[in-house]
């Protein structure tokens, strides 16, 4: 039997079957339709954390709500960046591993022989 895979889809956005592949980008690897993805889904998560913000500015006075909202704030800036960061190589702070364990992060142990 074999199995039967569906398209991927990515939001509201149609499947494109059999599409030509696209060139890349020379600084990144990265073609024009998945550049598009990584704005999309920044985008997306810029949104939510713009409503965070104001939620917690206007509608929650729990300390402990508060901070929740501030950890999952810091974790989607921190997404954010490291998104936007891999789509222009790195060149701020690096890549995901540097954004979410520090920018030293890749460089660490790297002195130390096993």
């Amino acid at each position: 039997m074999t199995a039967v895979t569906e398209p991927a889809t990515f939001g509201n956005q149609p499947a494109i079957e059999n599409e030509a592949p696209t060139p890349t980008s020379p600084l990144t690897g990265f073609n024009a339709r998945q550049l598009e993805l990584i704005l999309e889904t920044i985008a997306g998560n810029t949104r939510t954390l713009q409503q965070m913000l104001m939620l917690l500015q206007t509608e929650i006075d729990d300390e402990y709500a508060q901070s929740v909202c501030i950890d999952a704030a810091k974790d989607l800036a921190t997404a954010i960046g490291a998104m936007a960061d891999e789509a222009i190589g790195g060149g701020v702070i690096g890549n995901a591993a540097c954004w979410h364990f520090g920018p030293n992060f890749n460089s660490t142990g790297k002195a130390v022989q096993a």
